[in-house]
């Protein structure tokens, strides 16, 4: 029997799904290393194999009665007419396919904004910087992180924070690469500048857009020491791709000691600006 062309990419595409981990990342996400992004991936494999099953079940199908019921010779093609008990099996079939296919999305979706508290090896916050709106926090000192991110034409800014209760964000900053400590739980307030912008670190989340006069929340909680790179995922200008934010995962004493010299960075810069501005009147 011959395969059609699809019918031999999907069994392809099939063994490559069930192949070890090292092959199967070819058509799987990156790795995630935060609770919300295995969410996000275990979603995406459920999607996959539905379609894979579905593809793979139309094909064989089609084959079978292409065979079975083809025209030969002096014999005339047979003509089949499916009845009603037939065509209520398969709608009831794609109905409950479909519903399934929802209620997984609802489900892993739900549980992606499920903030986890952060862990032993974590940074130890305030508890009131995680009051934030859209996210189901955890009960209980989260000891969780919060950190201002703005998308502008082309470039993102992280604003950590400068008080004991979180709410400061302006003093300390940083451009393109954002800092933060592993195993804890960092609470992300996203917004834009000007125009609509993804913030997008496939190991760490799903995509969340950056909307203008709007702070949008998402969270993540890396379990490794280590550099995530981000993608470019929505057309905002022509340097758009250009526009990747990469986020540095260190231990606490690391972080605490980045954000003290950068603050100190920022304050010399300051006088230093200040100091020219009043020599010159």
């Amino acid at each position: 029997m011959r395969l059609t062309p699809a019918l031999t990419a999907l069994c392809l595409l099939a063994a490559m799904a069930l192949a070890p981990p090292a092959l199967a990342g070819a058509i799987a996400p990156d790795a995630p290393h935060s609770p919300n992004a295995e969410d996000m991936q275990s979603a995406y494999l459920v999607m996959l194999a539905i379609a894979v099953v579905i593809v793979l079940s139309v094909n064989a199908a089609l084959v079978l009665l292409v065979r079975r019921f083809r025209s030969r010779r002096e014999v005339e093609a047979s003509t089949i007419v499916p009845g009603p008990r037939t065509q209520f099996r398969v709608a009831a079939l794609a109905g409950a396919l479909s519903i399934f296919t929802i209620v997984i999305g609802v489900l892993f979706g739900a549980s992606a904004l499920q903030v986890e508290p952060s862990g032993e090896r974590g940074l130890s916050a305030a508890l009131s910087s995680t009051a934030q709106s859209g996210l189901s926090l955890p009960e209980g000192d989260s000891k969780s992180l919060r950190v201002r991110v703005s998308g502008q034409q082309w470039i993102w800014r992280f604003g950590y924070p400068n008080d004991e209760r979180g709410r400061t964000f302006n003093e300390t900053f940083s451009y393109r690469e954002l800092v933060v400590p592993v195993d804890t739980t960092v609470l992300l307030d996203i917004t834009s500048t000007d125009v609509v912008h993804t913030w997008w670190v496939p190991q760490l989340g799903p995509q969340v857009d950056a909307v203008p006069g709007v702070d949008t929340q998402t969270w993540f909680k890396a379990d490794e020491v280590g550099v995530y790179e981000g993608r470019s995922a929505t057309l905002s200008g022509p340097a758009y791709p250009t526009m990747r934010a990469t986020v540095r995962v260190v231990e606490p004493e690391e972080y605490e000691a980045y954000v003290s010299a950068k603050a100190s960075e920022i304050r010399s810069a300051q006088q230093a600006v200040q100091g020219q501005i009043e020599e010159g009147s």
